[in-house]
């Protein structure tokens, strides 16, 4: 089944709630927030989430949307983040994720002039952690305390942009 992938903007921001409130049930390690504090915005909250510079692209397939994901700088380095796939959507090769990812790899080189595209994935999110690496994404060794746990840690990961991975 063809993945289209759209960048999304605050007009929007309907169907990045809908996604980002089942991403935050779905996998509550895998933000930095939680639901309860998202599920307090309002439309005008949402509107100015995606307004505020970030790179958001909508996955769809059939015209419905099936996952999530953004671009943002990172201390001047282009990274992934706030990727999320519907269940029903998950684990099809070179499927959703990777469309989205090289996506966002896509407006990190033409943008930014990147050679590498970054992500954090938490230290327990081992399906992410594996996906990623299907996608050419290595570990650095670098890590981070989780902020919604600082006794856990997130893991630094890159993808280089120069040849052709995943």
């Amino acid at each position: 089944m063809p993945v289209d992938v759209r960048v999304v903007g605050p007009e929007d921001w309907a169907v990045w709630r809908e996604l980002r409130l089942e991403a935050l049930q779905d996998t509550p390690i895998g933000f930095l927030e939680t639901y309860d504090r998202a599920a307090r915005l309002d439309e005008s909250g949402w509107r100015a989430r995606l307004a505020r510079g970030a790179y958001c692209v909508v996955a769809e397939q059939d015209a419905e949307p099936v996952g999530m994901s953004l671009g943002f700088l990172d201390e001047g380095q282009p990274t992934v983040g706030a990727v999320f796939i519907r269940p029903q959507a998950r684990g099809r090769a070179r499927g959703v994720l990777a469309a989205m990812v090289d996506r966002v790899a896509d407006w990190a080189q033409r943008v930014h002039g990147a050679h590498e595209l970054a992500l954090w994935v938490h230290e327990d999110n081992a399906r992410a952690q594996a996906a990623y690496e299907r996608l050419g994404f290595v570990a650095t060794g670098e890590t981070l305390p989780y902020d919604l746990d600082p006794t856990r840690r997130e893991q630094r990961m890159i993808r280089s942009l120069t040849t052709e991975s995943g």
